[in-house]
């Protein structure tokens, strides 16, 4: 072979090298467009702590029994009384036989607040009206006629004031959902009924010469259903790719003139309504899963951020439970492993499919599980025969609250009474361990770096996980470049000779 054939395949090697390193390179930075990218520097929630109580947990036996005396009143800034419903004539009212007053008795909105005012802080508290349960039949006839809103709305503020809340959080589980009973036509309804109520709201400040009423919203984590439940202004809509995050961030979404502030549900993401297994709160998306690309917490916050809404609105949910399953087979049991529904109830909450956390660090404590950590998603599962089990520890938590942090938003429980709020476990080594590690991490401010790394996107997954095969074939041209010039020179030599 001659000297020019050999030059020449060096030439070919060597283009094809730089040509593989150009497509990486493309393909790399595509995949940045309309990624928000992390600032200290904007406008942010100021350490913004909600945390839900459910008038519900106060059934649960023994130790899993909550009621207001077991809040915390300087844990939160803002405390979210769970639930209210409508009656059938569309007024706002209590659900539990015991969260109003008697003649005879106070009852759990008076302790709720008497325990809570005891704080050595300013806090809010709030009403919340609707939830999962509720479904949405009722709010849908409310919302389709203005004097059934204006029966709502009424009521709302009649209720509000008897028991010194400080606003009104609507959790309606969703709106333009069909799934869920609600019709297309709810979407636009919801903001004509955000609007109304804040209003209303104003109306009544300035009349009683009052501070004026909050009025928050717990909304949809998935981009699906937040499409389909809530209006976004058109120019948020059309907004160019050449924009960068601080200017979509100053074209305000629609609520921003109606809504105080706004809580992403980003949590259930996975339960025994899959298949398969899967985490309760992902951080990251798994590479592969094309089907739930957008089921985890950064792509559910990224979302609601570029869509226009300023990270001083914007509350990114936590949860203090996990979700469980039943194995199909004890052979397989990683994540995406197949199942055949719930797996067996906590102790004290006694349901099916879930654990609250001090049950789950209860059977932490115990040698039967076995415990790995996911990588990828970052959190925590623990298995035991055909038993599984996803979670969140104070770390998987504490990385969840430093991608608050990075954005500037605050930060949401669900809920207070699922926290080992009285030290049920050997391990905690203090009340409600779950919800004080994610304050302690608030003090400290992440770094740049420590952003980067955290907010990492879909697409940085994708192509990390490819990182391997892609280096295999560099590896390859690589190795034959270096072939083909350790041959040239042996064929230039023996030329030469």
């Amino acid at each position: 072979m001659s000297r020019e054939t050999f030059k020449f395949i060096q030439i070919t090697i060597f283009l094809l090298l730089i040509g593989f390193y150009a497509c990486q390179y493309v393909a790399r930075s595509s995949n940045s467009v309309l990624h928000p990218t992390p600032s200290l520097s904007i406008e942010t929630s100021k350490t913004r702590v909600i945390c839900y109580y459910t008038n519900w947990a106060q059934y649960r036996v023994d130790q899993g029994k909550f009621t207001p005396q077991n809040i915390e009143p300087n844990l939160c800034t803002h405390y979210i009384y769970a639930f209210a419903i409508l009656n059938d004539s569309y007024a706002l009212k209590s659900y539990e036989w015991n969260d109003e007053d008697t003649l005879w008795a106070k009852q759990r909105y008076t302790e709720f607040h008497q325990k809570i005012r005891t704080s050595i802080r300013p806090v809010k508290t709030l009403l919340a009206v609707g939830g999962w349960n509720f479904g949405m039949g009722l709010i849908t006839k409310m919302m389709s006629k203005k004097e059934f809103r204006q029966t709502f709305i009424t009521t709302s503020i009649a209720l509000l004031r008897r028991y010194t809340f400080d606003g009104l959080d609507l959790d309606f589980e969703y709106p333009g959902d069909m799934e869920r009973g609600s019709p297309p036509e709810d979407r636009e309804r919801f903001t004509v009924l955000c609007r109304e109520l804040r209003e209303a709201f104003e109306k009544e400040a300035n009349e009683t010469k009052r501070e004026r009423l909050l009025l928050t919203i717990a909304v949809a984590a998935t981009p699906e259903r937040s499409t389909k439940g809530y209006e976004i202004p058109k120019l948020v809509k059309s907004v160019s790719s050449e924009l960068n995050y601080i200017e979509i961030t100053n074209l305000l979404l629609i609520f921003d003139r109606y809504v105080d502030l706004i809580s992403i549900m980003s949590y259930d993401f996975f339960g025994s309504w899959n298949s398969q297994t899967g985490f309760n709160t992902p951080l990251h998306p798994r590479p592969g899963n094309t089907a739930h690309q957008d089921f985890n917490v950064i792509s559910s916050l990224e979302y609601w951020l570029l869509e226009g809404v300023p990270p001083s609105m914007l509350n990114l949910g936590l949860a203090t439970y996990g979700r469980s399953f039943t194995l199909k087979s004890t052979d397989s049991y990683g994540i995406n492993a197949p199942t055949i529904g719930p797996g067996t109830s906590g102790k004290y909450t006694n349901e099916n499919g879930i654990y609250a956390f001090y049950e789950l660090c209860m059977l932490r404590e115990t040698a039967q599980w076995n415990h790995y950590y996911d990588d990828i998603q970052e959190c925590p599962y623990m298995v035991k025969d055909d038993q599984w089990i996803g979670y969140d520890t104070e770390y998987s938590l504490a990385l969840k609250t430093r991608l608050a942090q990075c954005y500037g938003t605050g930060v949401m429980f669900w809920t207070l009474d699922f926290d080992d709020f009285s030290r049920m476990c050997n391990t905690s080594s203090t009340t409600y361990p779950l919800i004080k590690s994610v304050l302690n991490t608030l003090k400290q401010k992440p770094t740049a770096k420590m952003c980067d790394i955290i907010t990492r996107t879909t697409e940085d997954l994708q192509y990390l996980s490819s990182t391997v095969s892609a280096l295999r074939s560099k590896h390859v041209f690589v190795i034959i470049f270096v072939v083909l010039l350790l041959l040239s020179r042996k064929v230039d030599n023996e030329l030469e000779q």
